[in-house]
């Protein structure tokens, strides 16, 4: 029997083997060999002991070692965006009155907590939330820090307008990403983002008096500028063809205009795209497109979202470019109450050709005419006659075709 907390060899044994063998000793002889057994023991508890801390000392110099290795392999393969890096941030909130702005930036940029964080060269990633500028307003010189800003959001300032040199500065020629959500801009010029010369990503939800956009808005970061989202601002197909369908957009990729209550878009909205790979329409309230909207070079096209709009039918060229040009695109319209009458039959049929491209996940269902309706266009009979038979009081029977109505 092996006793517990012992090292392996230094175990005692008790069994009637070693009993029988064992030869009477006198009293002091006995306590001589407790003795020398407790000096064992203890000589191995301790050698455990140390090999244990010997160990532990060796895994935790060795630790680092393996993280530092695998940091620097990751390193070669991407690189972190300077936006992400939240020890280099500045948060400006709730702050009402704006003669205070100055000094809590000047508080902030100065602090020695960020000096040591970020180095005297590191871009900063600022954000203002719920902080009121002078006169509401974006100027020339608004920012008057010696400071590279790479991240910038302005999010529910109540910020109506961006006056032309407000980003002209070399405070944002780094600037990779602008968000202005939840204010109240209600023009955009075509200086507006003059200055951006990095800009990759804006952002602008929830800007609902937005009426007016310059059509060369983007002209000063069209070659620089890869995604843009607009959200519950846009009101007016107008403003949707200022952003995309005037100026040569040379690297932009992801179009969102999703939750903008627009009902109809009109031809060239999108000819300003050269190489877009998401465009998105979701949830507008869209009742009419027209017939060459995605007239677009779509050789890098991956999606389009049409769903979740008014939509009862579509032109019959609508998608023929994408259908030409790329077989991996891939175009959804569910919730959408399609009417599938005769003269929306060819849409079936395109279902059936180009089923890989046309997503039928979640099904795309017929809203009307009544004898088609909570169908699934594949299943509808868009032209087929229906005859409705009754039998009369006298017993005679008749019957009469009814044609579909478009």
């Amino acid at each position: 029997m092996v006793q517990q907390g012992l090292p392996k060899r230094a175990h005692i044994v008790s069994s009637p083997s070693w009993n029988k063998l064992r030869k009477p000793v006198q009293a002091n002889d006995e306590n001589n060999v407790r003795r020398k057994r407790a000096i064992c023991i203890s000589v191995f508890v301790l050698v455990a002991l140390l090999m244990f801390i010997f160990m532990g000392i060796v895994f935790s110099t060795d630790l680092p070692e393996i993280d530092e290795q695998e940091d620097g392999e990751e390193d070669e393969t991407t690189e972190e965006p300077q936006s992400l890096r939240t020890e280099c941030s500045v948060i400006c909130s709730d702050i009402s009155d704006p003669r205070k702005l100055t000094n809590t930036l000047k508080y902030l940029l100065h602090s020695s907590y960020l000096k040591n964080s970020c180095g005297g060269e590191s871009d900063y990633g600022l954000t203002f939330r719920d902080v009121i500028f002078p006169n509401s307003t974006l100027s020339q010189g608004w920012l008057n820090f010696s400071i590279s800003v790479s991240n910038l959001q302005i999010r529910n300032c109540s910020l109506t307008s961006i006056l032309p040199g407000a980003f002209k500065s070399d405070q944002f020629t780094n600037t990779t990403e602008l968000i202005l959500d939840s204010n109240r801009i209600s023009s955009l010029t075509g200086s507006a983002f003059e200055g951006l010369s990095s800009l990759k990503y804006l952002s602008i939800l929830n800007n609902r008096n937005l009426t007016m956009i310059n059509i060369d808005v983007f002209s000063t970061v069209a070659r620089t500028l890869r995604h843009i989202k607009i959200q519950y601002t846009l009101n007016n197909p107008e403003l949707v063809y200022n952003l995309t369908g005037t100026t040569k957009l040379w690297m932009l990729e992801t179009v969102d205009f999703s939750f903008n209550p627009i009902t109809n878009l009109k031809s060239g909205s999108l000819s300003g795209l050269v190489k877009p790979e998401r465009i998105y329409f979701h949830g507008c309230e869209l009742q009419h497109i027209e017939s060459n909207l995605f007239d677009i070079p779509a050789q890098n096209l991956k999606e389009i979202h049409l769903q979740n709009n008014k939509l009862t039918s579509l032109p019959e060229e609508i998608f023929q470019s994408v259908f030409h040009n790329n077989i991996s695109a891939v175009i959804y319209l569910s919730e959408n109450p399609w009417h599938c009458s005769c003269d929306f039959s060819w849409f079936k049929h395109v279902m059936e050709s180009y089923s890989i491209l046309l997503s039928n996940n979640p099904p795309l269902v017929c809203k009307s005419p009544e004898w088609n309706a909570e169908k699934q266009i594949r299943d509808a009979e868009f032209c087929s006659d229906s005859v409705i038979s009754n039998e009369t009081d006298s017993g005679k029977s008749y019957s009469f075709t009814l044609m579909p109505v478009t």
